[in-house]
This record gives structure tokens, C-alpha cells and sequence, in this order.
């Protein structure tokens, strides 16, 4: 099975990439997708919140 994703804007990606899409983020608008995982946490780039 075939799936299609269609994503208009832009893709930031690398290290840093969460700071340098800060400015991106104030004129976005409302909605954003943010894809992180283990190794993000691991290597200090994210906090997981309880």
C-alpha cells in the first residue's frame, strides 16, 4: 500500500535546527509539526515534561 504526504512550507533539519526554527515559528501561524525521538533526548537536544 502507497501512502502520499503533501507538506507545503518549510523543513528544518540538523543540530540547532529547534533554535534556528524559532523565528520561523513566530510567523507560522498556529500549527506546527515537530518530529523528535529517543536520541533527541538523549543527546540533550529536547526535555521530555512528565
Amino acid at each position: 500500500m502507497s501512502h502520499e504526504f503533501v507538506m507545503p512550507g518549510k523543513v528544518i533539519t540538523g543540530k540547532g535546527a529547534l533554535q534556528d526554527a524559532e523565528n520561523e515559528f513566530q510567523t507560522a501561524g498556529k500549527k506546527a509539526l515537530i518530529v523528535s525521538g529517543k536520541v533527541m533526548e538523549r543527546v540533550g537536544n529536547v526535555k521530555v515534561s512528565s
